[in-house]
């Protein structure tokens, strides 16, 4: 480059010196995956391929995941709703002729959206005193959602006129002595709580 060269000129030329690297004869190992990366070449410069980055690519940190979630769920400590869905029994009064509900009419008749069971009894829920694993359990086994979420969403629906207003229950005795003196009860005890007459257990159809 000459001294008259101008000084737009030598800026061009620096850029595209800049832009460009020389080759290397030899290969050269990617990381610390020791996989062979090609050759470099003049040029500019490439684009960096997924595996000859220094963080791992994102479908082996999934896989990762997913193995680790699943040595988890063998252990039994990932899945708190399945570790909890054999504490908890769905009960009815045994004046109900409905012995079973699907899981769509039992979020139905949670959330307000139907009013009476399958037999026309009137829909009456009996709630332990929160904060309570049974409400815990009741959100999240069935409708996938959290106990706060469950409350304020009952809550908001008896307001409305829309679902009657919860009876609260202070232990599985007087929520099976509620269930059974409504005829459309519903509420959820310990599984091993023996049951009263007048009181059976409800099953819900998967």
């Amino acid at each position: 480059m000459t001294c008259g060269t101008s000084l737009f000129a030598r800026t061009v030329a620096g850029c595209h010196s800049r832009g460009t690297r020389q080759a290397s004869p030899t290969p050269r190992h990617c990381c610390a995956r020791k996989r062979t990366c090609p050759p470099r070449s003049s040029g500019p410069l490439p684009v960096a391929g997924p595996w000859c980055s220094r963080t791992p690519p994102r479908g082996a940190a999934l896989r990762a995941k997913a193995q680790a979630l699943a040595l988890l769920l063998v252990l039994g400590i990932a899945s708190p709703q399945a570790a909890r869905g054999g504490e908890y029994l769905l009960i009815r009064s045994a004046k109900n002729a409905t012995p079973q509900l699907t899981p769509a009419q039992l979020r139905d008749l949670l959330l307000g959206r139907a009013k009476r069971w399958p037999s026309g009894a009137v829909f009456q829920l009996v709630l332990a005193e929160e904060p309570s694993g049974a409400l815990e359990w009741l959100g999240s086994q069935w409708l996938s959602s959290t106990a706060a979420f469950l409350l304020g969403k009952i809550r908001l629906e008896a307001f409305r006129g829309e679902l009657r207003k919860p009876l609260v229950a202070v232990d599985d005795a007087e929520a099976a002595a509620k269930v059974k003196t409504h005829d459309g009860g519903l509420a959820v005890v310990s599984i091993d709580f023996k049951l009263p007459a007048g009181v059976l257990p409800l099953a819900v159809l998967e």
